[in-house]
């Protein structure tokens, strides 16, 4: 089964989301799935991007057979309401544009939840 994964935080970034959706990738991976990973270039906690990954849109990489899919978000060490909704904002419209025809998608966010869902019943 083809799955899209979508993290907005994922390794090399630290932090309990981005372990989550690392060993859940891994272990779907094991289970003889394909798993695509839509997730941010790498900025948390910072707000900086670092210099191999700035100037790109996205940047697709394999990291244990998980497709790794980055994309640009608009990140910035100053944190107010406006540059965290640019922040998020980005992030959902860059991640749905890069998003591919799954056979499931689920999703890891604040909070500890997830849900799968097949397109199928979407759309």
């Amino acid at each position: 089964m083809r799955i899209l994964y979508l993290s907005q935080y994922f390794p090399p970034e630290a932090g309990a989301t981005q372990t989550r959706s690392y060993e859940m990738a891994r272990y779907l991976v094991s289970a003889g799935h394909e798993v695509t990973m839509v997730t941010e270039v790498p900025n948390h906690p910072a707000g900086i991007i670092p210099p191999e990954y700035r100037g790109k849109l996205y940047e697709r990489a394999d990291l244990e057979s998980i497709d790794v899919l980055r994309v640009w978000v608009k990140a910035t060490p100053v944190k107010t309401f406006t540059t965290r909704m640019l922040f998020y904002l980005t992030y959902m419209i860059n991640a749905t544009l890069a998003g591919l025809r799954p056979t499931v998608m689920t999703r890891s966010g604040h909070g500890g939840s997830s849900a799968a869902l097949s397109p199928r019943s979407i759309w």
